[in-house]
């Protein structure tokens, strides 16, 4: 889980940065802080690029979220160790990587460091 000096690389889809505008959006968070909000996510993270070979990949499966199968693709081809997600019980249905809420992935890192 964690790289070689300790610390956890965190990568994300463009995906994942539409959803996030979308909901502070329809929470009524101004403009300005939503862009904010975007600039402090990307800073700590690497953006992963979605393409038509992962579209293709998702439209092979037919699943009850597409959505979570767009994110599911872009780890995959990211290479990516696990999933972290709110939503863990739609990635049971298809995820062959780990699938960790936030705080389930909080608790591992905790018992990881004892």
């Amino acid at each position: 889980m964690r790289g070689k000096n300790g610390h956890i690389n965190l990568f994300a889809s463009f995906l994942t940065f539409a959803n996030m505008a979308y909901v502070l959006q329809r929470e009524k968070i101004n403009r300005e802080d939503i862009y904010t909000a975007e600039r402090m996510m990307e800073a700590m993270m690497t953006v992963l690029p979605m393409d038509g070979d992962q579209l293709r990949a998702a439209l092979r499966n037919q699943v009850k979220d597409f959505e979570d199968m767009l994110q599911y693709q872009s780890a995959l081809a990211g290479q990516c160790d696990c999933i972290v997600t709110i939503n863990t019980n739609d990635f049971v249905e298809f995820s062959s990587l780990p699938v960790y809420s936030p705080e389930g992935l909080l608790d591992l890192l905790d018992e990881e460091s004892v």
